[in-house]
């Protein structure tokens, strides 16, 4: 009985450090995958296998492994294969995550050059353009490092306000502590914007050669006018397989889900 017990002792302490193992191994063999696969991606790419570069990358985002380079590579593998849409579609996402990268701007701007529709856009306030483009500066990441830096920075300086007491040093500090918390301030309310546009705001690009926009949420809606491969819109709503879209101009329809992809 003993020896029964002793050997299932063993065994059960076996299959756990197994499971132990292979639990702290596998997030090394994934990330060990996605190198490979971007390596060879990239060999794909320079070979001009466009086709098998883009499987490379698009499996590195089945893995859950998105990044701006991910994104760019791809979206540069399906310009080389003149599908617009999709390389429109990967260069915006891979422009949302680093919106500052000035080879993601250029590559985009190339590749609009060939999107068929030319769609103006109504002009904004100039309040509301330089801080949509002070926005667009910073990633969220860099937003709420900075707002953190900041928060910090202010804090101490309160403090050396409260602990110092030579008066010119305390009136610089005051100063300074004024400038902190305007920037803080500043940055605090552009990570809050960014965050409730992000959340609220979904764009797509028309991934077909062609597509109707209709009046209603179905097939026998008036057609009211037609969007070209590469064009990108903001979604408004669903309705089943249905999408209501708004172009920068302000017309509004409706278009099937599987014309577009979610940026």
């Amino acid at each position: 009985m003993r020896e029964i017990t002793h050997r299932t002792r063993v065994f059960i302490r076996t299959v756990w450090l197994v499971a132990l193992f292979l639990g702290l191994a596998h997030p090394w063999a994934r990330a060990d995958q996605k190198s490979y696969l971007f390596q060879k991606g990239n060999e794909f790419y320079q070979k001009g296998k466009y086709t098998e570069a883009a499987k490379a990358y698009e499996e590195i985002l089945r893995m859950g492994y998105g990044s701006p380079e991910v994104y760019y590579n791809l979206g540069n593998a399906y310009y080389k294969q003149h599908k617009i849409g999709l390389a429109v579609l990967n260069y915006n996402r891979a422009l949302r995550l680093s919106p500052r990268d000035e080879d993601i701007r250029h590559n985009l701007s190339l590749v609009n050059l060939h999107v068929v529709d030319r769609i103006p856009t109504i002009p904004e306030l100039f309040y509301v353009r330089y801080f949509r483009q002070f926005q667009n500066l910073f990633g969220m990441g860099a937003l709420l490092a900075i707002a953190l830096g900041l928060y910090i920075l202010l804090i101490v300086t309160l403090i050396a306000v409260l602990l110092i007491r030579q008066l010119r040093l305390r009136r610089f500090l005051k100063r300074l502590a004024w400038g902190i918390g305007v920037l803080f301030v500043l940055f605090t309310f552009t990570l809050a914007a960014k965050a409730w546009s992000e959340t609220h705001t979904v764009e797509a690009v028309v991934l077909v050669p062609k597509v109707d926009v209709r009046s209603a949420p179905s097939a026998s809606g008036t057609i009211i006018f037609s969007l070209h491969e590469g064009v990108k819109v903001k979604v408004e709503q669903k309705n089943n397989r249905w999408l209501e879209i708004r172009l920068s101009d302000g017309k509004e329809g409706w278009l099937p889900q599987s014309a577009v992809g979610i940026i």
